[in-house]
């Protein structure tokens, strides 16, 4: 067997990753301490509207967790993501978990969501938190619209149409 080199790069990435988000979970409901006063109420604006979407969590449009979010959050800064691209924006709550890691890389996010009424409460919900400027909403059925993506992606995050994930 043939241990390809950039498989253990992600392996030991993954680990790293994994390492500090356990060590940040402990303090994810608190914005930074070592930020400006503007970034402090930011993150906290941010993290009150995702509690909020917790608490009134809409079933029949699932998300992750709380706990996946912070993962992700963590994952998305210890990797200084410049693009993260969301297929299935849903009603924007993961979303909004990247975009409190790219607040500090200076990142944006593309999402696509092929729904106009999920995509009218995921724009609520980004106007709510203040992220909206970091984010494009592409309209439309993913399968198309990704192919016309032509820069670089640093993450690629699929949660729609399980059965069409390998298209």
């Amino acid at each position: 067997m043939t241990i390809n080199k950039k498989c253990i790069l992600v392996v030991a990435c993954a680990a790293a990753a994994l390492i500090l988000a356990a060590m940040s979970w402990a303090v994810a409901d608190k914005p930074a301490k070592n930020s400006s006063a503007d970034n402090i109420n930011e993150e906290a604006k941010i993290l009150s509207v995702l509690e909020d979407m917790s608490k009134n969590r809409n079933y029949a449009m699932w998300n992750i967790t709380k706990e996946e979010g912070r993962l992700l959050w963590v994952l998305t800064a210890a990797a200084n993501a410049k693009h993260v691209v969301e297929i299935g924006t849903s009603i924007g709550y993961t979303t909004i978990w990247f975009c409190l890691a790219l607040r500090a890389t200076g990142g944006k996010l593309t999402t696509h969501e092929i729904d106009p009424y999920r995509i009218s409460l995921a724009r609520e919900n980004f106007k709510n938190a203040g992220v909206s400027h970091l984010i494009t909403i592409v309209e439309g059925d993913a399968h198309k619209t990704v192919t016309r993506l032509k820069e670089p992606i640093d993450i690629l995050f699929i949660d729609a149409d399980k059965a069409g994930y390998f298209d």
